[in-house]
């Protein structure tokens, strides 16, 4: 019996001593893992990205006053972003905000604080000045959203809404969620 509790003994102290020793390395491990996934990787300032079509003509231009690219799934992080789309034979949207992210992909565009959305007038459309915040991008489908209050000023118009779904490109349009109101004149 004695040598039955001896050995009950030594294996619970060596789990014991198992347990003390991987409640130690597991946060090392995570957190070298943590550490991996947020590198820094490279970084660039004053940055300007252009892409375009298969036609050769330009379909965004991205300017950051800093980008980050970091390993793993955190992505790039802008500073003062500032993004253009544009569309054939029309001003271009002008989209500028206080930071962003981009996704590891590229496909989809997150920027953060306050966004300002703008085209001027050109033929065909009037100037457009948009505001809101956390604006979600997708670059490649010329489309935006946000979830957050939005503001829309197109002359005299004026119109609100909790959330909005912007396409910028023909034929474009905006959807506006909820909680809508706005204020048109008639000339």
């Amino acid at each position: 019996m004695k040598g039955r509790r001896d050995l009950f003994v030594l294996a619970l102290l060596s789990l014991l001593a198992i347990a003390s020793w991987w409640a130690r390395i597991e946060p090392e491990m995570r957190a070298r893992a943590q550490a991996e996934q947020s590198s820094l990787e490279y970084f660039a300032n004053n940055l300007e990205v252009t892409t375009t079509n298969e036609q050769g003509m330009l379909r965004h231009r991205l300017r950051a006053e800093r980008l980050e690219h970091y390993l793993g799934e955190r992505g790039t992080l802008l500073q003062q972003p500032r993004l253009s789309v544009y569309e054939e034979d029309k001003p271009p949207w002008q989209i500028v905000s206080e930071r962003g992210q981009v996704s590891p992909g590229g496909e989809l565009v997150v920027l953060e604080g306050e966004v300002t959305i703008t085209r001027e007038e050109g033929p065909g459309n009037p100037e457009v000045r948009i505001l809101t915040r956390d604006l979600r991008i997708q670059p490649d489908e010329q489309y935006a959203e946000t979830d957050q209050h939005v503001e829309i000023f197109r002359h005299n118009d004026w119109m609100e809404s909790d959330g909005a779904q912007v396409w910028f490109t023909e034929p474009g349009r905006i959807k506006f969620l909820s909680n809508v109101r706005g204020r048109y004149e008639v000339n």
